[in-house]
Order: structure tokens, then sequence, then C-alpha cells
């Protein structure tokens, strides 16, 4: 996945596995966060979160579900 090194957040627009993203951020220690823009249902979407080596991944909520030491997932509502 290739993200601008120079800004902290933008449009995606790409397709990442079954996910359309369509915005992405960028924190200052490096974790990585991309949200969908198709929701899963009518007011929901979907947060991805990448933590770099050595970086913990960011604890939002207890809806906050880990897929392995460097990805994350949760839900978000748009309203």
């Amino acid at each position: 996945m290739a993200l601008p090194r120079d800004r902290d957040n933008g449009s995606y627009s790409r397709r990442v596995g079954l996910y359309s993203i369509e915005w992405w951020t960028r924190s200052p220690d490096g974790t990585i966060s991309l949200t969908t823009g198709e929701g899963l249902g009518v007011w929901t979407g979907l947060v991805l979160s990448y933590a770099p080596p050595g970086t913990p991944l960011p604890q939002r909520d207890d809806d906050d579900h880990l897929l392995d030491e460097r990805w994350s997932w949760t839900t978000i509502d748009y309203f």
C-alpha cells in the first residue's frame, strides 16, 4: 500500500482487499487508519488501522478487533 509520505491525511479511493477505501489518516506515531467509503449498513462504516513494527495499535473503544499484531478494525457511525 502506498500513501503519500508528505501528508498526514487525504482521499485515497482505492480498494484494499474487499473494501473501497475513501479516506486515510496518519498519526504522529506512524499509525495509519483507512476509512471505507461504502457502508456496512445504512449508517455504518469500517476503519482499518495499521501500526508499524514497534508501535502499539490504537485502542479507541471496546469495539476494536485485532486482526494480528499490526492490524485492527472497528465500525464507525456516519451520523
